[in-house]
Parts: structure tokens; sequence; C-alpha cells
């Protein structure tokens, strides 16, 4: 008498079907989920460098800017840093989140990690006058003071509660932007600080001066303050974008630089007076910086490096390969140097 198998081999049947069909749709997810993260994260693109190469130089992709060749530099630091300055083209200072503050006295080639007053407090800003004299400012409203190059700190009373997101000193005086539309000013070299209003709530990300007596601000929604009396008054500039605006730049007084949110770039040559859009088709540009009238460069919030030769009107851009975010870039002598996410330092020279 033969068994009939037939319900046996429907069983098989099922379970080959059920597999196959399990194995294309895990595929079909692995591939759609490779592509989210290679169009959000530009160092895993094939024709950048990978991750793991985190001591080859960093090259633009287009020929007018093969000649720049950004080197990583070794900071042993795990946080973000938020911000970066040098004083001479061999001294400099970075800071960042958990109370990181660092130093180094060989461009960047080793750094030493510099006691801070708070270890908990994220420092977005630093600024040394000297090697000796210099601040750093952070959430909570604090700002802090070095007479040591770093051995010991005071702090400085701001009045404010705010996170404190940059600092400026211009012909004497200093200035500090912030959260809520905080605006703080010292007559006396940051000794005492007053608080300004600009009728705005809105986070304020970038201040500069074109002389003594003529400033902006920028922040979040297009926000655009000036002031033509020194910062005793701001007032509100007809908004240009909705877009949230990170830095303001000024070569020289007439021609000026904001840019922010969608790699969006203004710049003007009448003071102020307008702006025209540059569209750098990069993303959030988070800090600029001219060499010269001519010769400028920026970063972004996805690692991308930018560079313009002709007075900002046109941007070449580099996916920075191996970093996710860059803060501030920033220069001294022939040196440019950049910060960024987890400890990134970045070096060149123009």
């Amino acid at each position: 008498m033969k068994r009939d198998n037939s319900g046996q081999l429907a069983y098989k049947f099922k379970i080959t079907a059920l597999t196959l069909g399990a194995l294309a749709l895990f595929l079909t997810l692995t591939y759609y989920i490779f592509k989210s993260v290679q169009d959000f994260w530009p160092r895993l693109r094939a024709n950048h460098q990978t991750a793991q190469d985190t001591t080859a130089g960093v090259k633009f992709t287009h020929n007018e800017s093969a000649s720049v060749n950004w080197i990583t530099l070794p900071t042993s630091i795990g946080a973000n840093l938020a911000s970066i300055q040098f004083i001479t083209e061999n001294e400099g200072f970075a800071v960042g989140e958990k109370g990181v503050i660092i130093h180094t006295t060989n461009a960047g080639s080793s750094w030493q990690i510099v006691p801070p007053p708070d270890s908990v407090i994220t420092y977005n800003d630093v600024f040394f006058q000297n090697g000796q004299n210099g601040f750093v400012i952070g959430e909570q409203g604090r700002i802090f003071q070095t007479a040591d190059g770093g051995k010991t700190w005071k702090s400085i009373r701001s009045g404010v509660g705010e996170s404190l997101f940059r600092i400026k000193f211009t012909q004497g005086i200093a200035y500090i932007i912030g959260s809520k539309g905080v605006i703080l000013r010292s007559i006396d070299g940051g000794q005492n600080w007053d608080r300004f209003f600009g009728n705005t709530s809105n986070l304020l990300y970038g201040i500069d001066f074109l002389n003594g007596s003529t400033g902006f601000i920028v922040g979040w929604n297009g926000t655009v303050l000036k002031t033509v009396d020194g910062g005793a008054s701001w007032t509100h500039m007809p908004a240009f974008t909705d877009n949230y605006l990170k830095d303001v730049v000024f070569i020289n007084e007439s021609t000026g630089f904001i840019a922010g949110a969608g790699g969006e770039i203004f710049k003007t040559t009448n003071s102020g007076d307008t702006w025209n859009r540059i569209d750098s088709k990069a993303s959030g540009i988070a800090s600029l910086y001219f060499v010269d009238p001519n010769h400028g460069f920026a970063v972004s919030n996805k690692g991308e490096l930018l560079e313009t030769l002709n007075g900002g009107n046109d941007w070449t851009i580099n996916q920075g390969g191996n970093f996710l975010s860059l803060s501030r870039i920033t220069g001294s002598g022939s040196n440019l140097f950049v910060s960024g996410y987890n400890g990134t330092v970045l070096r060149t020279k123009f």
C-alpha cells in the first residue's frame, strides 16, 4: 500500500516559500536601510575615504581645490568640540562637551588637557588674547576667565542663566550672545557684563563687526540684528530667509557673508544694507573663514569642507569622508584649523 506524501510535500513547499519570502524581505530592508544611511552619512560614500582611514588627509574632489589637503590631528578626546581658536600659528585652544578644554603649542600635532573650571557643562566658545589670558563660555550662563593659561580659573558673573554660544572682542569691547536672545557687552575687558536687548527670544549664534560701531548678529528663524552704536542698541533687519543662520563674517567694511541651514550663503557688498543669496549646494553651514577677500572656507554639520576662490560667488565642496559634523573653522599664520564631532581637529596650509 503506497503512502500518500502529498501532505508532506505541501508542507515542505510552504516552509521553502516562507523562507524565501523572509529572505527577500530581509534583503529589501537591508538595501533601503543602507541607502538611507548612505544618503545621510557622507563618510559611507564609496568615492570618499572610509571611516577606518583616520590618518589620511582629506582632499577636495574638485580640480580647483585639489591642492587643499586636510590632515586629521590626534586629540585623544571623545567629546564633541564646539569651538577652536589659535593665538599664533602654533598655539591654540579648543573646547567642547563634558567640560573639555585642550591646548596645543605645536600647531595641533599634540594636545594637552587643560583642567576645566567645571567638568560637567559644555563650553561653546573660547577666546584667548595671548597664551595666558583667556575666556571660555558655555551652558547656564557660565563665563570663566584665566590669567595663567588655564592653570586656574575665576568665574565671571554674566547675570543670565541661558546658554552662551559666541564671544567676540572688537576694538576693546567684548560681546557674548546666546539662547533666548541674550546679548551681553563688556567695556572693561570682560570683568563686568551688561545685558542688551534686540527684541527677540531666538537663539543667537554668530556675531561680527565691520568697524567699531557697526555690527551684525544672526540666529534662529533667519534672525539678523544690526547695531550702529557699538552694541548699545540693536534693530531687526528685514528677513531674507526663514532658516537658521549660524555665522556672519565681514572681510572689510563693505563685504560680508552670512551662512546657515540648507547650505545658504548670503553676501553683501554694501555694508549689510542688502544681501544676495548664493547656493553652495551643501548642507547646514556652521562656520565661515576668509584668508583674503577672494579665498574663503566653510564647514558644515555633515562634514563637508567648502572653498571659494572668487570672493564667495562660487563654492566647491568636499564630503568630509570620515566626519559626521564640523563646528568651527579658524586660521592663524598659514594654517587653517577645524573642530568637530568626537574630538575631530583638522589642519591644512593655505
